[in-house]
């Protein structure tokens, strides 16, 4: 992390101000990362998250701002694209394609990525016309954690409602207007967070 204090690891599900610091040990660390999960999975894919990242340590940390300054970066949120870019090329070294949430269009348009998109079509939109492959899983759609009838009856769920009707209606057609793009999706995921409890 940026800051030298000790954190604990957090047990709880959140989206957290302490991330990762742009420091050589942390690529190193992620590299290693990469190697034992790439070795473990037979996957041609590693998806590396990008979702819930808050830049506001990286705006305190000095070492964050040399990396700025030596990369030529204007945004401290570029640094999520740099960090992107960085695993990218860790994890095409052992063989691995690079899944990441939609929020990583917002610092790259590297084509080298495949992206999850589970916000809204216009995120699909800019990633087929910069020819990045994309896996369909809208929030709208695709998760099935959401409550699908009656939230007073059913067992705990992680939120939101998407009867099975709602589900059968989903369209790739709103996606692409463009048919000559459409080979840039490469189909669709279901998403499953465990609830454990209220």
């Amino acid at each position: 992390a940026c800051r030298s204090t000790h954190q604990d690891v957090p047990s709880t599900w959140g989206i957290f101000e302490d991330v990762l610091c742009m420091r050589e040990e942390t690529f190193q660390w992620v590299d290693g990362v990469l190697q034992e999960v790439a070795a473990l999975f037979p996957s041609s894919y590693i998806h590396i998250g990008g979702d819930e990242c808050p830049s506001t340590r990286w705006n305190e940390c000095s070492r964050c701002k040399k990396v700025m300054e030596r990369e030529k970066l204007t945004n401290v949120s570029d640094l999520q694209g740099y960090f992107t870019s960085r695993v990218r090329q860790s994890a095409q070294k052992y063989g691995k394609r690079v899944l990441a949430w939609d929020e990583v269009l917002e610092y790259t348009q590297d084509s080298q990525l495949t992206i999850m998109n589970w916000r809204d079509s216009s995120r699909v939109t800019k990633a087929i016309q910069n020819h990045i492959p994309v896996i369909l899983s809208p929030v709208s759609h695709c998760y099935f954690d959401h409550y699908q009838g009656d939230p007073t009856v059913e067992p705990l769920a992680h939120g939101g409602f998407t009867p099975i009707e709602k589900v059968y209606s989903f369209s790739v057609d709103r996606y692409i207007s463009d048919s000559s793009l459409f080979k840039y999706i490469l189909g669709g995921q279901g998403n499953v967070c465990i609830v454990t409890g209220k």
